[in-house]
């Protein structure tokens, strides 16, 4: 019996021995370095800024994925000028420069140094003009409102669009507050100091294009831009989204169709699978290297609607507010201190009948939770 207690303990010591020397298998790919330069933005034509964001891709086994590149030196040449506008950095990795009314007859490039000694160069690309948007559109589609984008070219030279929007919601508290807790004391709030009415806003995340290319006329209709769910807040008060619209050269939109299907197309053994997309920027220094990006120039055309969730047919969203609920609080200043300082809720008004105070949770009656109490100066 000893003699099989001792070899199954010397057992156990050689394979904890034999695995702490085995060391971890990590692929090549895991730690390839990684660090192409990715360039995003374009040349606005229009009345709005141009700018470029300059980042790096990380290596997979690295925790950050994006990595600003900053202190280069960013610049749009003009093919048939000896012009360069430079950009300036205003934020890490972020080079920008104000509206310039550039010549419609002449192709510009993009020109990067960056702060490592290393340049790059797009290709020339000419100036597209985008058409006017002709009108933004929405309709209920089981649980979501789909969004529309509308339009068209009558002198039929654009046929490759591009869309992105900014959408903003407005938010209310479930109690609106009347009263703040301040030093100790209960006051009535001021104007400037509700927390009743709030805003937030969104960017759009994905790659929205669309081509007229295999039609007899330069027309965009019903184009999917975005969808609010059932299941979101942005619709439960008032919505409004602004589309902006730019014209693509046709290696532009290809670019741009490969990225969406390697990014959002992915995740089963039937979808198509990932593949090498090529931009028209290069390296100086050395040809070979992956450079991530398209430069296009484009003016810049842009629409906005409201939506109320009293216009959709049935709109029933699940709101925040049915798990909110009120509380008593005495007039005291141990109570006020326990419930106002400690648990950090917030008093709504006073009530007469029980002379007491009602109060709530900051999620119920500060809307800040949530948004921003500065109305947007497009509000209506």
């Amino acid at each position: 019996m000893e003699s099989k207690g001792a070899f199954f303990l010397f057992s156990c010591i050689f394979i904890l021995l034999l695995a702490g020397c085995v060391d971890p298998y990590e692929p090549p790919a895991i730690q390839a370095n990684n660090y192409f330069l990715v360039v995003e933005g374009f040349i606005n034509t229009g009345e709005g800024p141009t700018e470029f964001t300059l980042s790096r891709t990380a290596r997979l086994a690295d925790t950050a994925r994006i990595k600003a590149e900053r202190g280069a030196e960013v610049s749009v040449e003009g093919k048939d000028s000896d012009k360069r506008f430079r950009l300036q950095e205003k934020e890490s990795g972020v080079y920008t420069m104000d509206p310039y009314n550039f010549s419609k007859e002449e192709e510009y490039r993009l020109r990067i140094k960056t702060a490592g000694g290393r340049e790059y160069l797009s290709e020339f690309v000419p100036i597209k003009e985008s058409p006017a948007i002709d009108s933004i559109s929405w309709r209920r589609i089981g649980d979501d409102v789909q969004i529309y984008v509308n339009t068209h070219d009558p002198d039929e030279e654009t046929r490759y669009y591009r869309w992105d929007f900014l959408e903003t919601w407005e938010i209310h508290s479930a109690f609106y507050s009347k009263l703040k807790y301040e030093n100790g004391e209960l006051k009535d709030r001021h104007p400037d100091s509700l927390i009743y009415y709030c805003w937030q806003s969104d960017n759009s995340d994905r790659i929205q294009i669309g081509s007229s290319a295999k039609l007899a006329e330069d027309i965009i209709y019903r184009q999917p831009v975005t969808k609010v769910s059932l299941k979101s807040w942005k619709l439960v008060e008032k919505y409004s989204i602004n589309v902006k619209q730019y014209a693509l050269t046709e290696g532009a939109y290809l670019y741009f169709e490969q990225m969406k299907k390697n990014s959002e197309q992915l995740g089963s053994f039937f979808d198509p699978q990932p593949s090498e997309i090529s931009g028209n920027i290069k390296c100086i220094n050395d040809p070979d290297e992956p450079v991530i990006g398209f430069v296009y120039a484009s003016s810049t055309e842009e629409k906005r609607i409201f939506i109320e969730s009293k216009e959709i047919p049935d709109w029933q969203f699940h709101s925040y507010i049915f798990e909110c609920n009120q509380m008593l609080v005495n007039v005291t200043s141990d109570s006020m201190e326990y419930y106002f300082d400690y648990m950090f809720y917030v008093p709504i008004e006073y009530d007469i009948l029980t002379d007491t105070h009602l109060a709530s949770t900051k999620y119920c009656t500060d809307c800040r939770e949530r948004g921003t109490t500065t109305k947007p100066d497009f509000w209506e």
